[in-house]
């Protein structure tokens, strides 16, 4: 059994998040999971209040979290420079000179496109 979304929720552009068929019919439906009756008030979507002002709480926590994600993820780079730097290094020198072998390789391609064209446009012609 699908929940109702609370009344007065809405999302962080503002726009009012009204049930629609009894489920949130809001922006925030697409970046949250609204079936926790209030609109995505804990991942700082939007909040459950019938004033429809913001649950800074909700939004701090957010914050906290993602900052939390970033430090973790700072670290683990850390960690993976001091024991695979080197090995990583000569990873990313393979992979851009294969990105600029396909670039040349594609301009080279749209060259000879223009090519036929200009061929293809000078028979046409009478």
């Amino acid at each position: 059994m699908e929940e109702k979304c609370g009344e007065g929720c809405q999302c962080e552009t503002g726009a009012e998040a009204g049930c629609e068929g009894g489920s949130c019919g809001s922006e925030c439906e697409s970046k949250c999971d609204c079936g926790s009756g209030s609109c995505c008030e804990s991942d700082g979507c939007g909040s459950g209040h019938p004033e429809g002002g913001y649950d800074h709480t909700a939004i701090m926590m957010y914050l906290a979290k993602s900052a939390k994600m970033e430090l973790i993820k700072e670290k683990v780079k850390a960690k993976l420079e001091k024991t695979h730097g080197k090995k990583f290094d000569k990873v990313a020198d393979i992979l851009v000179e294969a990105l600029e072998a396909h670039m040349k390789m594609k301009k080279e391609m749209m060259k000879k496109g223009e090519l036929t064209e200009k061929l293809m446009k000078a028979f046409s012609e009478d």
